[in-house]
């Protein structure tokens, strides 16, 4: 599984690569400390699937560009991209509000709290691919 992790903190960046690792869910992590490089990113690798990640781990609170910004431009992307990508939001502060508002989203397939470990996030993931398999074979609702 290819991840793409979107944070400010270069901490958090690092613990989140190696979390993901020793679980056994990705050595193929791409770390961007701001929006506007992992927006670029993705435009940038649109029509090219294999460069795409399959999920990305969005952290909610930034300055300049936050979490809900990546999600405005998320949803300008071509739906080659938004079919192929899952977000799972991240935040040490679960603000009433933000968490309202992500869950509305329809890109957020998770909300998960900072700092991430490894039962939530190898939870999140399990169920991330139950869902992708049931819709692969055609047993969504």
């Amino acid at each position: 599984m290819k991840v793409m992790l979107v944070d400010d903190n270069e901490i958090d960046l690092y613990l989140h690569e190696k979390m993901l690792s020793v679980a056994g869910i990705s050595n193929d992590v791409t770390p961007f400390l701001s929006v506007k490089e992992a927006i670029r990113f993705l435009k940038s690798n649109a029509r090219k699937p294999a460069k795409l990640p399959d999920l990305i781990l969005l952290d909610i609170q930034m300055p300049g560009l936050n979490g809900f910004d990546f999600l405005d431009s998320f949803e300008t992307l071509p739906i080659e991209v938004i079919d192929q990508v899952s977000i799972f939001m991240v935040s040490s502060t679960l603000d009433r509000g933000d968490l309202h508002r992500a869950r509305r989203s329809p890109f957020v397939r998770r909300i998960l709290r900072k700092p991430l470990n490894l039962k939530d996030i190898s939870t999140a993931v399990n169920y991330l691919l139950e869902e992708r398999d049931e819709e692969a074979n055609g047993n969504s609702d």
